[in-house]
């Protein structure tokens, strides 16, 4: 395990190690299942999964927008979220899936789980 040295120290026991947890990557589209156009404008769709995000992942997390296409049209590009989630549990994991499949009436959203080692990182 890599350990780095915070405040001066060489690695004893108040150095900063990696911590071994869970990460995990949620990905959706924008366009309506059924309709199979954007419902709400990009920023609107934003604030609400920011608004969702902060509720649920209360140890951090990170939001980005791009653009893909569904495993089953994958010459139809949409607008879509990823959402990089830490140090948090499955449960709310699909917690957060759930609400955002309703929300944006999609017909599934990707979820990804691996395996990392962290650290929040501080240099004084």
């Amino acid at each position: 395990m890599k350990r780095y040295a915070n405040d001066g120290c060489h690695c004893d026991s108040s150095c900063q190690e990696f911590t071994d947890g869970s990460f995990y990557s949620i990905f959706f589209g924008l366009n309506d299942k059924c309709t199979g156009a954007q419902s709400m404008p990009a920023a609107q769709a934003l604030a609400f999964v920011q608004e969702v995000c902060a509720y649920h992942f209360v140890n951090g997390y990170t939001i980005l927008e791009g653009s893909g296409a569904d495993r089953g049209s994958p010459n139809k590009i949409e607008a879509s979220i990823y959402i990089m989630a830490i140090n948090t549990d499955e449960s709310t994991v699909f917690q957060v899936a759930d609400i955002f499949q309703k929300h944006f009436n999609q017909s599934e959203v990707l979820i990804e789980q691996n395996k990392t080692q962290y650290l929040y990182y501080d240099q004084h």
